[in-house]
């Protein structure tokens, strides 16, 4: 897979691969020129010292030096000196007569180096000229190469180690530099990642590179376009959920009416089917608008404000206890005044519907109860039941649009909608609640919780 970050990093540290050994081979000609340079300046130092000892005595050339003065100008910590004279004839006037070769002619206040050997010393050599009588003398400084081979080791250690702390530094800076610079990309994958399909967020941030602009400007067209189709959408759904209430209630009434009505045997079943198929219909109806309600900001449907959960629920007891007596089912309420910030009409809907699955899923004769109470911070409310419960593999999934798990009652006409848990999730999620499947507190069955922000 391309990756961004390696190819950046790729495009700067080969570059530098290839210039690296490019500078530090500059840098390491920088260090030793010089300090030969100096160290030949010595060795004329050394000759010009010389040239005083030289006399010409009325045409006749001498060299007179102490033995004490040779010694001194011979002294060197690191390398082993010598020295020839040698006086316009070619004869030695002093020295080492092997530093005779090669033979070389200098001009007066001429400099020559040469390389060459001595007792197996591999020697640096400087013929200067200097005017004596009426010709030239030749003084030869020869030097070994201890002070500048250890000038090379120098400059050669001082090169690769300032070669490998300014690789390694560039190297970091580099890395920082292209992971500061792809920030951006991450930040901008985090909010891609964050984004919730129901209420699609445009790109806010600042400061942006100006290379993304037109990406982050594309990107905010795409999800403009993308918030209009779904707010078509659910506008189309609520739309057709509303139209679809009057006539499904119609067919309902006329169900219902049939079934008072004398009518032969041999229809009863499939009158009986038709009602409860058209109660399914206009339950079904009901949820699709609640959803697209919920779905749309919530706006239509009613006020936000502080508001008793325990008054909510204790409204819906009267209407679930008659459900609850025509089902044989034992309903029980544990209520605590617990208040929340909420929309009293959604909350209704999600309380109904987490009824209305507890009664579905548990069935005749089951035990179902609904508790709401304060713990801190947090409010809690509770629908358990003692039905067959919910696998751990489908708890994550029962929250999803018509989703149904494998052990869900009801088949044909009777099978639920699998709407009733996306929309407790979709109320939940806008009263910033936490919803969760729990085991009961007592044998089986489930325990389906909302957690709300307490006021």
């Amino acid at each position: 897979m391309y990756s961004l970050k390696r190819s950046l990093l790729l495009w700067l540290i080969i570059p530098l691969l290839l210039i690296l050994p490019a500078v530090s081979a500059i840098q390491y000609w920088l260090i030793v020129t010089p300090a030969k340079a100096e160290i030949d300046a010595q060795l004329g130092d050394f000759a010009l010292a010389l040239a005083r000892f030289i006399h010409d005595d009325n045409g006749t050339v001498t060299f007179k030096i102490s033995a004490q003065a040779e010694k001194l100008l011979l002294t060197d910590q690191s390398d082993k000196e010598y020295f020839l004279v040698l006086d316009p004839a070619g004869r030695a006037l002093a020295g080492d007569e092997q530093l005779r070769d090669p033979p070389l002619v200098v001009a007066p206040d001429e400099w020559q180096f040469i390389d060459g050997h001595l007792h197996q010393h591999r020697l640096r050599i400087l013929v200067f000229g200097t005017p004596c009588g009426a010709g030239v003398c030749q003084i030869r400084i020869a030097e070994t190469f201890v002070k500048r081979n250890q000038v090379r080791i120098d400059a050669l250690i001082a090169t690769i180690g300032y070669s490998l702390l300014f690789g390694f530094i560039t190297l970091v800076v580099m890395v920082l530099a292209v992971r500061r610079g792809l920030v951006v990309l991450t930040n901008l994958n985090a909010h891609i990642l964050a984004q919730d399909p129901n209420d699609l967020i445009l790109w806010q941030g600042d400061q942006l590179p100006k290379e993304l602009e037109p990406l982050i400007a594309s990107w905010n067209q795409l999800i403009s376009k993308l918030k209009e189709a779904h707010r078509a959408q659910q506008q189309l759904i609520a739309d057709v959920a509303h139209q679809m209430r009057t006539p499904l209630s119609s067919l309902k009434m006329e169900a219902e009416l049939a079934l008072l009505e004398p009518h032969p045997p041999a229809v009863h079943a499939a009158l009986e089917n038709l009602n409860r198929a058209a109660s399914r219909a206009v339950h079904l109806a009901a949820q699709l608008l609640t959803l697209a309600r919920a779905d749309q900001g919530l706006q239509a449907v009613g006020q936000w404000q502080v508001i008793d959960l325990k008054t909510v629920v204790s409204a819906l007891v009267e209407e679930w206890s008659r459900r609850a007596m025509a089902q044989a089912i034992d309903l029980g309420f544990e209520l605590e005044s617990a208040l929340i910030f909420a929309n009293a009409s959604l909350l209704t809907e999600a309380i109904s519907n987490l009824l209305d699955n507890a009664f579905e899923y548990a069935g005749p004769g089951s035990v179902v109860t609904v508790r709401c109470r304060q713990a801190g911070e947090r409010v809690f409310l509770d629908v358990e039941d003692n039905g067959p419960g919910i696998s751990p593999e489908h708890r994550e999934r029962v929250w999803q649009r018509f989703y149904r798990a494998d052990n869900a009652p009801g088949q044909g006409i009777n099978q639920g909608s699998g709407l009733g848990l996306a929309i407790v999730a979709e109320i939940a999620k806008r009263h910033d609640a936490v919803t969760e499947i729990l085991s009961p507190m007592v044998g089986r069955g489930t325990r389906i919780r909302l957690s709300f922000h307490a006021i």
